[in-house]
């Protein structure tokens, strides 16, 4: 069994959501792990009304602090106020319109309880893939592998909802970097870059609600910008991948650029990266299929996709 002693600080940050931010408490208050604080932070500052329905479902909950930003900061400095006042030894995340399983902290303590000396940087679960209801459809599952950091450049490895970090980590890499979007691929990579572990309970125990509502992953605009912080950021850890895994990853991640740019009609843009990207080692297939994209659109390629034209082993990032 593992320890109770081990205080966890869930963090949910919490804007304009409702209808799902009270479904996101009780599902840590469900937690068979009981010595848990839940830090709710609160950036409707411009929303009256919502922050009003948030202390009031906050009142109830007796292992509940709740932080009032007084002007609206943004995913990445929100969460950041709940690291600042958090207390746990390990500290989860939990988006305001996810979920948790009910053994999700009492499987990640056990597991951080067995690897305590191996310099561990997060402890992540695989998630369920839910719809609005959050009936599960699907379960995204990737482990750490050999080389984390690598895999993790490639395409993300874990979202937050899935982590829990040890609270020391922040002190040595910092937290949170703002931008529009991608501040999670940005930590993590920092972490990871810095030389700790990625362990991975080998079980979905986070909900994740995938729907058509305002996510801040639907905007396209953001993810260009996001994705471009995540490139620079990535160049800094390049001395320690190899070579090729360092050009591989650079390719990456201006292909998910590329086609957010496609997608957001930035065509002449794409087409530039579309060109850099082809003076690397590049299938035909591959080209012809980035091509379609750029010129054409994703409707068509999606199309195309499913008769097996393309490789389904090539991985996309189509905003929707």
């Amino acid at each position: 069994m593992c320890s109770k002693k081990i205080l966890v600080s869930v963090v949910i940050p919490t804007y304009n959501r409702t209808e799902y931010f009270k479904e996101a408490i009780e599902s840590v208050q469900r937690q068979t792990y009981d010595n848990i604080e839940i830090i709710v932070v609160d950036d409707n500052a411009r929303k009256p009304e919502v922050r009003d329905y948030v202390k009031e479902v906050t009142d109830k909950v007796s292992n509940c602090v709740l932080i009032q930003n007084e002007n609206n900061k943004g995913g990445a400095l929100t969460r950041n106020e709940g690291i600042k006042q958090s207390k746990g030894v390990l500290v989860a995340f939990l988006d305001d319109d996810d979920t948790f399983e009910a053994t999700k902290i009492e499987k990640v303590v056990e597991m951080y309880s067995n690897h305590e000396s191996e310099n561990i940087g997060v402890i992540y679960t695989y998630c369920y893939q839910c719809d609005k209801e959050m009936n599960k459809v699907g379960e995204y599952r990737r482990k750490p592998g050999l080389n984390p950091l690598y895999k993790h450049m490639c395409n993300c490895l874990c979202a937050t909802s899935q982590w829990t970090i040890p609270r020391i980590v922040f002190e040595k890499v910092g937290m949170f970097e703002q931008s529009p979007s991608k501040q999670d691929s940005i930590l993590l990579l920092k972490i990871l870059g810095n030389g700790y572990k990625a362990i991975c309970v080998e079980e979905a125990l986070s909900n994740f609600r995938s729907y058509d509502g305002e996510r801040l992953s639907r905007n396209v605009k953001n993810h260009i910008i996001g994705e471009s912080n995540l490139l620079l950021w990535q160049r800094k850890f390049y001395n320690r991948l190899s070579e090729y895994e360092a050009k591989h990853a650079e390719v990456c991640t201006l292909r998910r650029i590329m086609y957010n740019k496609a997608q957001n009609r930035e065509k002449v843009s794409a087409l530039r990266i579309l060109l850099k990207i082809s003076k690397t080692e590049m299938h035909i297939i591959d080209f012809v299929r980035d091509i379609i994209f750029v010129l054409i659109g994703p409707n068509l390629l999606k199309k195309m996709y499913k008769k097996s034209i393309f490789n389904k082993e090539t991985q996309y990032r189509i905003i929707e």
